[in-house]
């Protein structure tokens, strides 16, 4: 971190280092959805303080601030999820907060390790796009030039 401001003054102000490894991005569903005032979902924030108020979360290095995993749900819905990411070298902080779910606005959540997956899939047997080579419906005899 000693060289975090020759890499990132190019950047600009705000920018940040992020780790290739060494973290954990976490998605804690059934996360109670209180609106604002004006009808909006609470800001990061609101979320990252209650977050914290758990003994669980106390003192993680956040990568990634707490953010709904859709930017907008539906008035008649109670319920969303949201993702966050922190520094989690030895994963010990990611199964402590599996074990010992923390608590959102009230309500117990339920926290599970969050990978994003691509939304479009190529198969490496076919080449073909919207499947993987493990549901490749093509005779495995069948030869294709990538």
């Amino acid at each position: 971190m000693k060289f975090h401001k020759i890499f990132t003054d190019f950047f600009g102000r705000g920018s940040t280092i992020a780790p290739q490894q060494g973290y954990t991005c976490m998605m804690l569903n059934r996360v109670p959805i209180l609106r604002e005032d004006d009808g909006s979902l609470p800001l990061e924030a609101r979320l990252l303080e209650e977050m914290c108020a758990n003994p669980v979360c106390r003192g993680l290095t956040i990568i990634h601030p707490p953010k709904w995993f859709q930017s907008e749900y539906n008035f008649g819905k109670v319920h969303g999820s949201i993702i966050f990411s922190f520094v989690d070298t030895d994963r010990s902080h990611a199964q402590a907060m599996i074990r010992q779910p923390p608590s959102m606005f009230g309500e117990w959540v339920y926290p599970h390790k969050y990978e994003a997956r691509l939304a479009l899939h190529q198969c490496q047997w076919c080449w073909c796009l919207g499947h993987e080579s493990n549901k490749c419906p093509r005779p495995t005899t069948m030869i294709v030039c990538p």
